[in-house]
């Protein structure tokens, strides 16, 4: 199994409590007239193209590292990261 493989294995488990995370920020409850008149309960955020990434750090990063967050620079692997693909575009 590949360095990606087991770190997308692992990181994979925590993507219920983020959608449960992500989904009270985006997701309001629809005014009356639309849920009177066109059966709609939630409404999402306007976004065009909406893309959410997600780095989930292994355990004891939080208390070594309080108040921060990550953007990874390079890979092991040599791998593309989030660095450049923010700079990229």
């Amino acid at each position: 199994m590949s360095f990606y493989s087991v770190n997308r294995h692992w990181s994979d488990q925590f993507l219920p409590e983020i959608e449960s995370i992500i989904g009270s920020q985006i997701l309001q409850a629809a005014p009356d007239p639309l849920d009177h008149f066109q059966a709609t309960d939630l409404l999402m955020l306007d976004a065009k193209d909406m893309r959410i990434a997600a780095r989930v750090r292994r355990y004891g990063y939080a208390n070594r590292y309080p108040n921060q967050f990550t953007i990874r620079a390079k890979l092991p692997t040599g791998a593309e990261t989030e660095l450049s693909k923010i700079v990229n575009g």
